[in-house]
């Protein structure tokens, strides 16, 4: 999956372990930021960055790479605080 996939579009698990067994190793995830401000009022891109960490932390758990694209430097961007 070279061109990035909709984080949203991977939380069923049952998808997740038939892509694994269909020969599927790594997935692309198109995050395009870290901030959620900036994914809800510049990129409006429907995207729960909570959400999204168990959503990656499920495709890892069944053997899938993960790597994801992302801008750096939208207009507000600021470090994530953890």
């Amino acid at each position: 999956m070279p061109n990035g996939a909709m984080v949203k579009t991977l939380a069923d698990k049952e998808l997740l372990r038939l892509m694994k067994q269909s020969g599927c190793y790594e997935v692309i995830l198109a995050f395009e930021s870290g901030d959620q401000w900036v994914l809800d009022n510049i990129v409006k891109k429907p995207i729960d960055l909570e959400a999204a960490r168990g959503i990656v932390r499920s495709i890892q758990e069944v053997g899938i790479d993960t790597h994801a694209f992302f801008i750096i430097g939208f207009p507000g961007e600021k470090l994530a605080q953890k």
